[in-house]
């Protein structure tokens, strides 16, 4: 079903390049593994960084202070010190309130620590450059194992702004091996000298310094230059993916226009959970159109209130998509952080991106996205089962909420348009 995405490239092996095209490339030989929640990511995460015997390289938004960021933490200073180049970089932003902690922890240590765009002024906030936050999630152990998903280094039981949680928040990862780990490496090469070129307030290269980065540059173009020759080093497997990655360069809207692509392709189903769901007007229009031309298309929300003004403002969507038979589920059980879809049983995609302005404006974000109908039945499965644990919102009980509740859904959505327009991209949403 390659006509689902038909502007998409198809290759045999990922040419090697320092910047991505515009449309990522459908790539085969993958071999998958899904990972639902915490419980299931760190045991095989930590697992596979006790395995590693050359390099990891570790990006991820929030690195929190809690018992499992410390194994995580621990895993990685221990795979340092046995020889093994480990290079972690952190969000300014999103771990903020841990950083010195965090900074403590590695100090000392082999492990090469960085924080992309630091927060150290209050000015900095003036700056659209420094709302481009880093918000992907992605590890690659000895340039042959990834993961990559929605999952942060944060405990599935404790929420940073609620407390102790009763049960696991809802979140998805993948772990795969095959060419778009080249590909993922590749990307967080180009983000690593990046972060290094702009941390001018707390980095001041050396001549000794200079001398090891040209190093590392030289032995990361061997690295890429070899992979476009190397035989192929796993088995023949049928999974094909891509890899859709969000900058502020040429990939702006590349994860956006994965989704409206499937999306218009598709037949008899959608099944979209996101976390954070406040889609633009050509997203919202997009959906609507799939509804009312046959297909079954299926929210999952977040059902707990997790951040009032975004929650409220997604709610003053729910008339438009409703009237237009999209059927919404709220998640009840825990707090969902999942950003996850499944169109038609054979497309599907695990990632970082939110389906809201953040995501799809200004963050760094990474998706994966399959055409494999196993794969994405397992993904629905969990998906189901989630809908087992939310709450429907049919038309006429969203009909029955008073003006007031209404007038504070359309001011929610109005302060957060507005937190758009400042931005300078209110433009393109």
């Amino acid at each position: 079903m390659t006509s689902i995405l038909p502007e998409m490239e198809s290759v045999d092996w990922p040419v090697p390049r320092w910047y991505q095209a515009r449309q990522p490339q459908w790539i085969g030989d993958h071999q998958l593994s899904l990972l639902e929640n915490g419980a299931e990511y760190f045991m095989a995460l930590q697992q596979a960084i006790a395995q590693a015997r050359e390099d990891i390289w570790f990006e991820t938004y929030i690195f929190h202070d809690d018992l499992i960021s410390r194994q995580v933490a621990e895993a990685l200073i221990a795979a340092s010190q046995r020889g093994v180049a480990v290079q972690l970089l952190i969000d300014g932003f999103g771990s903020a309130e841990v950083l010195v902690r965090l900074q403590q922890w590695f100090a000392g240590t082999p492990v090469e620590f960085r924080v992309f765009q630091p927060l150290t002024h209050w000015r900095h906030w003036l700056t659209r450059n420094k709302l481009r936050r880093l918000h992907r999630k992605m590890v690659v152990i000895d340039q042959r194992l990834g993961f990559i998903g929605g999952i942060n280094i944060l405990d599935d039981y404790h929420d940073p702004n609620h407390g102790p949680l009763e049960f696991p928040r809802l979140d998805f990862a993948v772990l795969l091996q095959g060419p778009l780990v080249q590909r993922m490496l590749q990307t967080m090469h180009q983000l690593w000298w990046r972060s290094q070129r702009q941390d001018r307030e707390s980095i001041e290269l050396g001549a000794t310094e200079v001398a090891r980065s040209l190093q590392k540059i030289y032995q990361t173009f061997r690295q890429l230059t070899a992979a476009r020759s190397a035989p192929e080093k796993i088995s023949r497997a049928p999974v094909r993916a891509a890899l859709a990655l969000r900058d502020n360069l040429r990939q702006r809207r590349t994860i956006e226009k994965s989704y409206l692509q499937a999306i218009a392709h598709a037949r008899y189903e959608i099944i979209l959970a996101n976390a954070y769901f406040f889609p633009g007007a050509r997203f919202r229009r997009a959906l609507c159109h799939a509804a009312q031309r046959g297909v079954k298309v299926s929210l999952l929300l977040q059902g707990r209130v997790e951040y009032p003004l975004q929650h409220y403002a997604t709610q003053a969507m729910y008339d438009e998509m409703l009237n237009a038979g999209i059927r919404i589920f709220e998640y009840q059980r825990s707090f969902l952080h999942a950003k996850v879809g499944v169109i038609d049983d054979h497309w599907s995609t695990v990632g970082s991106s939110n389906i809201d302005p953040f995501s799809l404006l200004l963050a760094y974000e990474a998706n994966l996205v399959i055409l494999d109908s196993d794969f994405s039945r397992q993904l629905k499965t969990c998906l189901q089962q989630a809908i087992q644990d939310s709450r429907e919102l049919t038309p006429s009980e969203h009909a029955q909420h008073s003006r007031m509740i209404r007038l504070f859904n359309r001011l929610a959505m109005l302060l957060l348009r507005f937190g758009v327009s400042l931005s300078g991209e209110a433009r393109r949403y």
